[in-house]
């Protein structure tokens, strides 16, 4: 009887050990809605019917005080040289929001805020569909915080007019997905934005508001700076060398073991001091010299330090998407105070699904394994098995065929509308050969230019099936990078605490018989 009781208690130990285990191994989608769910678009009709603007997207109106971008632009080049992000100009913005009917230009604002404005982008900076920074201030001028659209509060955010991307959805799919299997990925809304000079309004086209990468508790959750302390917080990017940045010399980049540069991010340069550049440096450092060790990669001990999870779902994301600037450019890490090192959060995937103008996407290959960082972790057989069961289980949820086409058909749907009121202005994309055409693997010359919105859905849904295709029966060619040929016995976090569990019982049962 005693006996029995003891392993009454055990098994429901036990159960609940794997209930909690299983509950945070699976529970992966964050609280985020998507706006392309909406009822809106199907359920609510305009009464009038005359030509004025008319839209179930929020509307956004930007009015630089009939200060001309263009000119300011171009004087800033003359006295500064080439310039990549334009200069500020002081500016109002207004968003127009009727949650549950339909937007007009001259009904209310939900949001009025003067904003300092400027082109924002690299190549896209030369685009005629501007891309816009925006930071909103007070009546002071000084940093001002709103929320918009259903998105948490912030000073800073991005008009992408996704110029390049004729499905103009690649970034929202990109971030929502993103967002149901990584702890944090940026937020965004479609939206519809005009230009105010005086009293004209001028329709500039369809736009995607997206949330800057920013230290915050509803982004990415880190601890605040405190220059008294001897450690921080932080957020790094790895892009291009900007002189403007905090670069940080790092084991990796002063030993050319890396690609490109680590920028700091976080804290701000206007507000970090020496000492705190070089903890960062100095931490990353540590982190590179186990990665670029001699001897070889200790991956049990590097795990102490990175976390090996989000380095996992990063390069699954990416790859899988095919965004092949991440690992190199606009690459985020990120360190809470105590804590381990994150790969995160993705952004910037206007080039992934095919969409590179100068190279056409291998579907029959694997790419970020060859960057910086990932070209050491996948040297060890665990790594690689993290991310081959990982692949697998998202391939049935959230990464799978019949997920994502769903999502992209009624994404098309949400926004068809708007990408015929967008078209009017700028259609002439779908005349020009944006993508260059280039030889496929087999030498065959591939025209990849879509001359209509709904055939580059299609393209881009047949990019995905193929892409995923491919990787469910090659994933495994990731070992061929490895150089243990140990494998792990544990396939994932749930089988292990069942393992854990199986393993204690059987010694207190051994142990009272």
């Amino acid at each position: 009887m005693k006996h029995t009781k003891i392993y009454s208690f055990l098994i429901i130990i036990s159960l609940v050990i794997l209930s909690l285990g299983s509950w945070n191994y699976l529970n992966e989608k964050d609280s985020r809605t998507y706006q392309h769910e909406s009822e809106l678009k199907t359920t609510i009709q305009c009464s009038h019917e005359d030509e004025t603007l008319c839209t179930h997207l929020p509307i956004i109106v930007i009015d630089t005080k009939e200060q001309i971008m263009e000119t300011a632009q171009i004087e800033h080049e003359n006295i500064e040289g080439i310039n990549y992000e334009g200069i500020y100009l002081e500016g109002l913005v207004s968003v127009i929001d009727n949650e549950s009917e339909y937007n007009h230009i001259k009904d209310e604002s939900a949001l009025s805020s003067g904003v300092m404005i400027k082109y924002r982008g690299n190549s896209s900076m030369y685009f005629e569909k501007k891309q816009y920074l925006i930071k909103f201030i007070n009546e002071s001028g000084e940093e001002a915080e709103y929320g918009m659209m259903g998105m948490s509060t912030d000073n800073e955010w991005v008009l992408n007019g996704n110029f390049m991307d004729k499905s103009f959805m690649r970034n929202y799919l990109c971030y929502s997905v993103a967002g149901e299997i990584m702890e944090y990925s940026p937020d965004s809304r479609f939206c519809e934005v005009v230009t105010k000079n005086g009293d004209e309004y001028t329709y500039q086209g369809l736009y995607l508001m997206t949330e800057s990468i920013k230290r915050d508790s509803e982004k990415v959750d880190i601890r605040k700076y405190d220059p008294k302390l001897p450690t921080t917080s932080y957020i790094v990017r790895r892009d291009r060398f900007n002189p403007d940045e905090n670069i940080l010399m790092t084991f990796g980049t002063e030993n050319n073991l890396t690609d490109e540069f680590i920028g700091l991010k976080y804290p701000s340069k206007t507000k970090v001091d020496e000492k705190t550049l070089a903890f960062v440096a100095n931490d990353i450092s540590f982190i590179e010299e186990i990665m670029y060790s001699e001897e070889g990669l200790d991956l049990d001990r590097l795990s102490d330090y990175i976390n090996l999870d989000s380095f996992v779902d990063y390069f699954i994301i990416n790859e899988l998407f095919g965004n092949y600037d991440a690992g190199l450019y606009s690459t985020y890490s990120y360190k809470d105070l105590g804590g381990k090192l994150k790969m995160g959060p993705v952004w910037d995937f206007d080039r992934s699904m095919d969409n590179d103008p100068a190279y056409i996407m291998d579907i029959g290959n694997t790419v970020i394994n060859n960057y910086s960082w990932y070209d050491t972790l996948f040297t060890d057989k665990k790594f690689t098995d993290r991310v081959v069961k990982r692949y697998k289980k998202l391939r049935q949820t959230v990464l799978s065929d019949e997920y994502l086409t769903s999502f992209i058909d009624d994404t098309a749907l949400y926004i068809s509308l708007p990408v015929e009121r967008n078209n009017h202005v700028w259609g002439y994309i779908y005349e020009m050969n944006l993508l260059n055409n280039i030889p496929d693997s087999n030498g065959n010359i591939v025209d990849r230019n879509s001359p209509t919105f709904e055939d580059e859905i299609d393209r881009m849904k047949g990019i995905l099936t193929s892409r995923g295709s491919w990787l469910d029966e090659n994933i495994e060619i990731l070992y061929d990078y490895s150089t243990d040929s140990n494998k792990d016995l544990l396939p994932d976090n749930l089988n292990a605490l069942l393992f854990i569990a199986t393993f204690l019982i059987s010694i207190i049962i051994v142990k009272f018989e």
